[in-house]
């Protein structure tokens, strides 16, 4: 059965009035959304836009349309930062159009920020009531990413991205063994499933948690297998010994401890309890025997009715 939600003020019909997608600026260079959390620091200024149309008929149903504003606002939860402005609409033809921006520096956010953008006007014969909303927007999420030790995450709608349904996706992109790896992979959360957004806050179901370090596991060993194949084919067609084909990736990661190797090895010592050449040993000739003991090491519902 389709809910319907009640407003105690009239509002403007939904087909009435059109929503733009929101943008993003850092350090006054345009960038994606999703994009947001890979150009970012906090010394940056960010600011973010969003249009809107309204139909001129159906705000003049609702009062003095000279009254009427566009309020946008950026919340960030970790810092309880609160930051928001105003624009006035004007008359383009039959409609009313409107751009809103919001800006923050870069050292007062953190994690996430949440987008909200309404429409506000007086109500006819409550003139106390200056902040009636009339019309709102969809509320966007951008990531910001998590802390240092992490990697870049991004909030993004999956259905708008045309992609298949999932809570999250990663992008595995290291070319070597020793790359970095805060450059070397990238999270997507998907805002279309509340309690993948959940993980960002910290307020996502323990077994949500538990499945998304599973997963990140998971990628770490399966990009340090990849590598490690590409390493062996690479020497096999060199002619060298194949005694060479598999790098000792343990002692690699000992002499990287940034790499994304050493991130695979904190991995394998935490849910397989063994070096990582032994887990990638596991992960290309037992799969099975992979995934039962990456469940056994996550805990995976562990205590949970």
């Amino acid at each position: 059965m389709t809910s319907l939600v009640l407003h105690r003020y009239p509002r403007l019909p939904e087909s009435s009035i059109k929503w733009f997608q929101w943008s993003a600026e850092v350090d006054g260079n345009i960038c994606a959304l999703k994009d947001v959390s890979e150009h970012w620091d906090s010394n940056s200024r960010l600011t973010f836009h969003i249009d809107v149309s309204l139909e001129g008929r159906a705000l003049e149903t609702l009062g003095d349309v000279a009254s009427a504003e566009m309020v946008v606002a950026a919340r960030c939860k970790a810092t309880a930062r609160n930051e928001s402005a105003r624009a006035e609409l004007r008359r383009n033809g039959d409609r009313f159009v409107g751009r809103g921006m919001v800006t923050l520096d870069g050292s007062s956010v953190a994690t996430r920020l949440d987008l909200e953008a309404s429409i506000v006007m007086p109500m006819q014969g409550h003139l106390w009531l200056t902040d009636r909303i009339i019309a709102q927007a969809r509320p966007q999420k951008v990531g910001l990413g998590q802390d240092q030790g992490g990697f870049p995450t991004s909030v993004v709608s999956f259905r708008a991205e045309g992609w298949a349904p999932a809570p999250w996706r990663f992008e595995v992109v290291p070319i070597d063994l020793d790359d970095p790896f805060q450059t070397s992979v990238r999270l997507f959360v998907n805002e279309d499933y509340p309690q993948a957004v959940q993980l960002l806050d910290g307020t996502a179901p323990r077994s949500t948690v538990q499945l998304l370090q599973m997963d990140i596991a998971r990628q770490l060993v399966a990009a340090t297998s990849r590598l490690v194949a590409r390493s062996a084919e690479g020497v096999s067609q060199s002619g060298l010994a194949s005694t060479t084909a598999s790098p000792l990736v343990d002692d690699l990661a000992t002499e990287h401890p940034e790499s994304i190797v050493a991130a695979a090895r904190k991995a394998a010592e935490r849910y397989f309890h063994t070096s990582l050449r032994e887990t990638c040993r596991l992960y290309r000739e037992m799969p099975e025997q992979f995934e039962f003991k990456l469940m056994s090491g996550a805990g995976i519902l562990k205590g949970e009715a």
